[in-house]
């Protein structure tokens, strides 16, 4: 992403974004949901929720010091107070760039992630039959 990127380009990867979370979240949720018994999947819930919501926090106190790392903080100021299409294009440039390192390292931090999920394995347990079995 640049200072002169098309709208169309940022709502494609941001679609793509959606995208994958879509196809991430749900199969994820429903593998944690049907690892906890029935009487503890209201706390399972809540605690996932908690988890997600405490990554939100501490992914944005990772990326607010790196991008105001990277432009000094007068212009910072000036452009989301006045705007950013008043700066000069060094200065959006310099921005963007810091963006960029940004979404970067949370690529970087997400693999382990994926990886973690992967190894999970197939869902063996649909339909809440965790631990049961035919007699």
């Amino acid at each position: 992403m640049q200072y002169d990127t098309p709208y169309w380009v940022i709502a494609a990867w941001m679609f793509i974004n959606g995208f994958g979370s879509g196809l991430f979240q749900p199969p994820n949720t429903s593998a944690i949901m049907a690892s906890v018994p029935a009487d503890r999947r209201g706390a399972a819930s809540a605690m996932r929720a908690f988890f997600n919501n405490t990554g939100m926090v501490i992914s944005m106190t990772i990326a607010l010091p790196l991008l105001v790392a990277t432009i000094p903080l007068d212009q910072m100021m000036q452009m989301f107070v006045v705007g950013g299409m008043n700066m000069p294009v060094a200065t959006q440039i310099v921005f963007t760039n810091g963006i960029t390192a940004v979404f970067f390292l949370s690529c970087i931090l997400t693999v382990p992630a994926i990886i973690v999920s992967a190894l999970r394995g197939p869902d063996n347990h649909a339909g809440g039959s965790a631990g049961k079995t035919d007699t």
